[in-house]
């Protein structure tokens, strides 16, 4: 009896957690399940000023101003002949989960994707 007290208990914090992450940044279930599970091994590094309000405002067809208007400036921003990604978030180490936060924009400087995803490594 005391073993499934035991359990009970353990999967209410658990859902608990999970509820918490899926709010604190905005998930579905599944991407907050995740987060839950390995948060001991999460390794996120976060552009400075980074919000997951403002980060939610942002929509395909913007522009690199209006984007930059909502946001501070990411940790890298990527370009080649094919586009540009902006990273706000990425990892401590090479091989650590992680909460994804990128922007990608198309050729004519318009957002084209968004990343808002727990990446496990």
């Amino acid at each position: 009896m005391k073993w499934l007290k035991a359990f009970l208990f353990i999967l209410t914090c658990f859902g608990l957690m999970m509820t918490t992450n899926k709010v604190r940044f905005r998930y579905d279930w599944e991407n907050a399940f995740w987060r839950t599970l390995m948060t001991p091994f999460v390794g996120t590094i976060w552009a400075e000023g980074f919000s997951e309000e403002r980060f939610a405002k942002v929509r395909v067809g913007m522009s690199f101003d209006e984007v930059a208007h909502i946001l501070d400036e990411p940790l890298r921003k990527d370009c080649s002949q094919k586009g540009c990604g902006w990273i706000y978030s990425n990892q401590d180490t090479g091989t650590a989960d992680y909460d994804r936060r990128w922007i990608t924009f198309d050729v004519t400087g318009l957002v084209d994707g968004l990343r808002h995803e727990f990446y496990i490594d």
